[in-house]
């Protein structure tokens, strides 16, 4: 809302993680297709240009390429110069813990990265089954200040953005009895996966590091009725 302003304070787990930042600006030339002498757009309306000015955006802080057998390749762990590359897999990894429970109704399988020079250790989230498809990246960045309810929340996908084939980011509402006090520390990247996008004989679909992924923005929901 126009006036107003909220402080969050973040810190990154280590310096090879992207700096987050606030608003998105897409690369309007790839939205386009290179079309050519375009009048105005969509770009010049003001509540798309309001839009493009919020949210706390985070990147990628790693590159993961993730394959139709449910296994995961990680590489950048520590900067686009570290090319070591460490295979996960949620039956089995070389790397890394394995860990199974059931957060708050449905089933996750976490898999714990090696920490870059005894650091924090990113961990990545495999939702529901082993198809693979739904998992949730620590973006390894915490917020390390509170916000008073009623403001939650909303992850959202960036707009005007080009993921990459067979990749998307859906939206998620956190929740106002979530912590207490109200608290969310760990800023996360939920990724969905359709290999059936991919052309024949791809197997794999690639994020790179520091590839824009999701936006966090503090809102306040209010309850809706509707009356028609």
């Amino acid at each position: 809302m126009e006036g107003t302003s909220l402080d969050i304070v973040v810190t990154r787990c280590h310096e090879w993680i992207p700096v987050p930042s606030v608003g998105y600006q897409p690369d309007w030339d790839l939205v386009h297709g290179g079309v050519s002498d375009l009048s105005h757009d969509h770009r010049h309306c003001p509540a798309i240009q309001n839009r493009l000015g919020v949210g706390i955006t985070l990147g990628m802080p790693y590159t993961a390429k993730f394959h139709r057998n449910g296994s995961v390749d990680v590489t950048h762990l520590r900067g686009l110069e570290d090319d070591t590359v460490y295979h996960l897999d949620p039956r089995k990894t070389e790397c890394g813990t394995i860990e199974r429970e059931v957060v708050e109704g449905f089933d996750t399988t976490r898999l714990t990265l090696p920490g870059p020079d005894g650091g924090v250790r990113l961990r990545i989230f495999l939702i529901g089954d082993l198809r693979a498809n739904a998992w949730i990246l620590d973006g390894g960045v915490r917020v390390v200040s509170s916000v008073a309810d009623p403001v939650q929340y909303l992850l959202t996908p960036l707009p005007y953005h080009r993921y990459p084939q067979g990749c998307s980011v859906n939206q998620g509402l956190t929740s106002l009895s979530q912590s207490k006090p109200r608290q969310v520390t760990h800023l996360k990247i939920p990724i969905d996966l359709d290999f059936a996008q991919l052309k024949p004989g791809e197997e794999s679909i690639e994020v790179p590091y520091r590839t824009p992924m999701v936006q966090w923005l503090p809102v306040v929901v209010p309850r809706v009725r509707l009356k028609i």
